[in-house]
């Protein structure tokens, strides 16, 4: 199942939005990979990538949400924590050579991006929609 980003899923804020495709683009490509065919090596190196890129993405997002003071900051955060749980739970499976850890990882990401875009981000981009009227207000 391929995960393409498009408009609906822009929130408003041009940073993250950018970011947010990053993740899809990595989605994407993770799903072009034969994981039979894949190195222990390799396997590590992408998943290391997504905590990277992760990390970044989710203190990117924070910091934006603490400037606006954005209301629901606490309960974001702890969303950005499950899903960081999460993965480091997938790393960990890899780590075991876990049997389907990179389908059950791919599927996971899909749901959650997914979810927590359209359910939780879009919230940030109507509050960042408040905080720019009420600056030029």
């Amino acid at each position: 199942m391929s995960l393409k980003s498009d408009t609906s899923f822009e929130i408003g804020v041009p940073s993250i939005d950018i970011q947010h495709k990053g993740f899809f683009n990595m989605v994407d490509e993770y799903s072009q990979k034969d994981e039979s065919l894949m190195t222990f090596d390799e396997k590590k190196e992408l998943i290391e990538r997504l905590e990277t890129y992760m990390e970044s993405h989710f203190i990117s997002e924070e910091s934006l949400m603490a400037f606006i003071k954005f209301d629901k900051l606490k309960e974001h955060v702890e969303q950005h924590l499950v899903f960081t749980n999460r993965v480091a739970e997938y790393k960990l499976q890899l780590m075991s050579d876990a049997p389907e850890f990179f389908p059950q990882l791919l599927l996971f990401m899909k749901k959650w991006l997914v979810g927590h875009i359209v359910n939780h981000d879009s919230k940030i981009g109507e509050a960042y929609s408040v905080y720019l009227a009420q600056k030029k207000g």
